[in-house]
Formats: structure tokens, C-alpha cells, sequence
């Protein structure tokens, strides 16, 4: 995570100082490597220290901060552009190397990797000092360990293991669960506003304010998944969420001449519908996996979201000249119910259950 960090942060830094565009789109690759290696990582260290009963809330209060800050960095961007320069954004983009030091003097190893590595006085190192603050000091007493949790087995990460026993299904699910909700994430939020200003001639404040309508409401959505995912449960949520969210996509694509205003209502219900599922995605893809795998799973799923950033706008650039706005909502329909399907038929319940019963030293991994 701190190597992610430096990277992402000493890249901000220098994109400031390119003189062209192509040395510019270089920095910005090497800057988006450590953005996409930190937010899996991340999501991994923090699922390995949350309790199962409340993992969901503690996760997606931490995850909500990411839109957060693409909500906040878009309303400075908006005085600081035009007042300063484009350059002072990726001096402010660069200032979260200084967590660096902190991050290292303050957090500890997971205890769970440890243990996955055969560490075993590691881990016990730090869980004693987790557990000299869980009990004030020794003051109180700790919570009882669970009776039906297997002892960690030392293993090694391999990619093909993503693949075999019990994980098969699960990533390939997990695969089209990613896909699926960012395609229709990034295409409803990054081609609403031009198709505002394309198809139906709105200003272009007007086509932002509507697009940030339908950002707000993700957001106040996923701070409400917060709070009630442990009792709703993952895959109740993911299932029904994509499934409610195809009825307002297939009424948009099904109603000739819609105006503006149903548009961005019907595009504001899908979103609201399926809110908390892009936020959580994270969080519930790294409880899929053992210790070992958990990282190295959390990664490769978000490659598909990164690919359906790309399909997404582009399918979007397709279907819109030939099939209208119907048809464009008629595509994120079809992925939605692809999602929801997929979701109810294939996906497992994590809710309120440890990383190692959902994860058994039992089941087929590599072993050291």
C-alpha cells in the first residue's frame, strides 16, 4: 500500500513538470499503476482486520470515501483550474505521499498474510497488540475465539489457483459481477452528461448538474448499504439491486420520445437501484478468498472492471448514433439482468461469516 502510494503520488508530481501530451499520457500510466494496484490491497488489508459480524459496515465506511473524493476533487478542479493552472491539480493530486511515514509507523502486517506465510511469531506479535487494545489494556476481557475455524496453512500465490476447486465459480461470477456494474456506472455517469448536451441540447452546467445528481445519489445509497448489507446480506443485495435496476433501464428503452427529464429520473432510479453494489464490489471480491489468493483475486477482478471502462463508453459511442437512447438503455439493461442472474444462480453468501469459514484450509489451493 505505500508503495502504491509513492508511486501514485511522485507521478502527480511530475506530470506537472511534462512540456507535451505524450509525456504527459506516459506519467499518467505510471500514475494509474499504483491507483490500480492500491485499491485492491487496500480492500484486502482492511477485510483481514474487520470482525465478520459488522465487516460490511466497517468496509463501506471506508470505501464511501472514495466517492467522496471524486465528488470533492470535481468542485475543486472547478475553482482551482481556472484560477491556477491545470498543473496545480496534480500538485494537490501528489500530496498523499506525505501518509507515507504514517502508514508505515502506524499500521501494522496483517496478521492474516503472516499467518499464510508461515510467520507464525509475526502474526502473534501483532495480535497481541490487537488484543492489548480490544481489552483496554488488559482490562477487559477479549471476545472467545470461534471453535470451528481450521488452523492457517502456510501457501503460496498462484495465479491458476483463481481457478481451481470451490474458486472457479466464484471468480468467473466475480468476473461478471465487476463487468457488469461498471459498465453501466461509468457509462451512465460519463455519458449522461454528453448525451444531455448531444442529443438533447442542454447547457453544459446543466449536463454536469445532472450527471452529479446522479453521483450524489450512488453516493447517499452506499452510505445507506453501510448500514444495513449485514443484515440484508451481500448476495440478496447484489441480486435484487441489478435485477431493480433493469426495470427503469428496460422502460427507458422500451418508451419512444423520452424527454430530458425521464431520462436523468430513470437514469437516477437504475443508479440508486444498484447504487451500493459498485462501492462494496471491493469488499465482498476479497471475502471470496483465502489469505493467499485474497489480494491476487481482488486484482484480477478489477481487471474487469478496468475492461468495461473501456466496452462501456464505447459500446455507448456505438449503439447511440444507430439505436438512440433507447437502445443505449436497452444495452445497460440486458447487463444488468446478465449481473442479476448470474449473481442469484452462482454467487455465495458472506455475511456475517469469518474469512476462514468462508475460505477453508480444506479447500484446493497451492501449498508450501
Amino acid at each position: 500500500m505505500v508503495a502504491n502510494i509513492v508511486l501514485f503520488s511522485l507521478m502527480s508530481f511530475a506530470c506537472v513538470l511534462a512540456q507535451n501530451y505524450p509525456t504527459l499520457l506516459l506519467l499518467r500510466f505510471l500514475q494509474g499503476i499504483g491507483l490500480g494496484g492500491e485499491v485492491p490491497i487496500a480492500n484486502t488489508y482492511i477485510n483481514e482486520f474487520a470482525k465478520s459480524t459488522q465487516r460490511g459496515r466497517f468496509v463501506l465506511l471506508q470505501q464511501i470515501m472514495f466517492p467522496i473524493g471524486l465528488t470533492t476533487v470535481a468542485l475543486v478542479g472547478t475553482f482551482v483550474v481556472p484560477n491556477f493552472g491545470w498543473q496545480w491539480m496534480f500538485v494537490l493530486g501528489g500530496l498523499p505521499v506525505l501518509l507515507a511515514l504514517p502508514m508505515i509507523r502506524v499500521l501494522p502486517e496483517s496478521p492474516r498474510w503472516l499467518a499464510s506465510r508461515g510467520r507464525d511469531e509475526d502474526a502473534d506479535r501483532v495480535m497481541k497488540e490487537i488484543e492489548w487494545h480490544v481489552s483496554a489494556h488488559g482490562q477487559q476481557p477479549l471476545p472467545p475465539i470461534p471453535s470451528n475455524i481450521a488452523p492457517a496453512v502456510a501457501s503460496h500465490s498462484r495465479f491458476r489457483d483463481l481457478f481451481q476447486g470451490i474458486y472457479l465459480k466464484r471468480t468467473l461470477s466475480l468476473w461478471v459481477l465487476w463487468f457488469c456494474a461498471y459498465l453501466i456506472t461509468y457509462a451512465i455517469t460519463g455519458w449522461l452528461p454528453s448525451i444531455m448536451r448531444t442529443v438533447y441540447h442542454h447547457t453544459v452546467a446543466q449536463s454536469n448538474f445532472q450527471g452529479f445528481v446522479v453521483s450524489f445519489t450512488g453516493l447517499f445509497v452506499l452510505l445507506v448499504a453501510a448500514f444495513t448489507i449485514d443484515k440484508i446480506g451481500r448476495k440478496r443485495a447484489y441480486s435484487v439491486g441489478f435485477l431493480l435496476a433493469a426495470v427503469p433501464l428496460f422502460i427507458a428503452a422500451f418508451t419512444p420520445d423520452l424527454p430530458a427529464f425521464a431520462v436523468v429520473t430513470l437514469a437516477t432510479l437504475a443508479f440508486a437501484s444498484m447504487g451500493m453494489i459498485p462501492g462494496s464490489l471491493g469488499m465482498y471480491t476479497a471475502e471470496n478468498y483465502p489469505n493467499h489468493l485474497r489480494a491476487i483475486g481482488s486484482g484480477a477482478s478489477s481487471i474487469a472492471q478496468r475492461l468495461s471502462s473501456v466496452v462501456g463508453p464505447y459500446l455507448v459511442g456505438v449503439i447511440l448514433p444507430a439505436y438512440g437512447v433507447n437502445g443505449v438503455f436497452g444495452m445497460f439493461g440486458i447487463f444488468a439482468v446478465i449481473a442479476g442472474v448470474t449473481c442469484a444462480l452462482f454467487s455465495v453468501e458472506t455475511s456475517g461469516r469469518t474469512l476462514e469459514e468462508l475460505s477453508p484450509s480444506g479447500a484446493p489451493v497451492a501449498t508450501t
